[in-house]
């Protein structure tokens, strides 16, 4: 049996025209698929183009076969199907691209709020650097305050343990040695430490203090070698504030460091100097000790 369009054999039966009993292969004539949808009864009345043509030549009109498709109806109906995919596709490009338009405003509008959220960042740390050196500030003038509450006050370090000498007598034995024996301080104690103790003395004025601080380094100096194995050594300092013998001592170490030869206390005030040809540098904050002593 051939194919009544293509005259290829065909192995087996596929689909036969109900006017002429011609046989077909479903490629020279219907989709094998929309074929074999139909219902029994539009199978047998299926006609081929050949006689839909001569039927519609007859009458002018569209053929429609019994089971009341029109003769055309495989083609529509392929083309029904085409359209109905298609507008599935390109409702699933609106539905995709009404998602992605939304993604894409969540993601400006994320952009935005992560920019502002940055620019509020930025501010408060600018606060808080404000802040930060506000607080620098004031310490500063704290101490600086608590310094000048000191102003009348002398340590001496390295004097006797011995319990049995009040620190009036310690230090009245001690203004005599240096040549300060008319100096009368309103109050003496002595302050124990962990290995040593030292005098705190009161002076009546911060002139009297200054007077006695200056006696009493020049003292050790102007002593025989002789004298001087026959004295214990007395160490004469100003009474400084907790946060200037801190800084004291961190600009003792970064002194050596870095070969700063003048590292002094003068008025409550720490100074330093890299060397005679270098000016005084003032240290107000543990900060300046990094700033100028490197």
């Amino acid at each position: 049996m051939k194919c009544n369009r293509c005259d290829q054999d065909i192995l087996s039966t596929e689909v036969q025209c109900r006017g002429c009993k011609s046989e077909y292969h479903f490629v020279c004539s219907i989709s094998e698929a929309t074929y074999r949808a139909k219902s029994k009864s539009a199978k047998a009345t299926w006609r081929c183009a050949v006689c839909r043509s001569a039927k519609n030549a007859v009458t002018g009109s569209a053929t429609v076969d019994e089971d009341g498709d029109e003769g055309d109806s495989d083609t529509n109906e392929e083309s029904s199907q085409s359209k109905v995919t298609l507008d599935a596709i390109l409702k699933s490009i609106q539905f995709m691209s009404n998602k992605f338009d939304n993604l894409s405003s969540r993601f400006d509008q994320s952009i935005q709020e992560n920019q502002e959220l940055k620019e509020e960042i930025k501010g408060l740390k600018r606060m808080l650097e404000r802040k930060d050196e506000q607080i620098a500030e004031l310490d500063v003038r704290v101490n600086v305050l608590e310094q000048r509450s000191k102003r009348k006050y002398v340590e001496i370090h390295g004097v006797s343990d011995n319990d049995q000498i009040s620190p009036e007598n310690q230090f009245e034995k001690i203004a005599q040695s240096v040549g300060c024996g008319n100096i009368t301080p309103i109050t003496v104690t002595k302050i124990k430490l962990a290995n040593s103790s030292f005098l705190l003395a009161k002076m009546e004025s911060a002139e009297l203090k200054r007077t006695f601080l200056k006696k009493g380094k020049q003292w050790w100096a102007n002593l025989s070698e002789l004298e001087k194995k026959s004295n214990a050594k007395l160490y004469f300092n100003e009474n400084l504030t907790p946060q200037n013998r801190k800084m004291l001592k961190e600009a003792k170490i970064r002194a050596k460091i870095y070969n700063f030869k003048y590292v002094w206390v003068s008025e409550g005030r720490i100074l330093v100097r890299k060397d005679d040809n270098q000016r005084a540098f003032r240290i107000n904050s543990l900060s300046d000790v990094n700033k100028y002593i490197n």
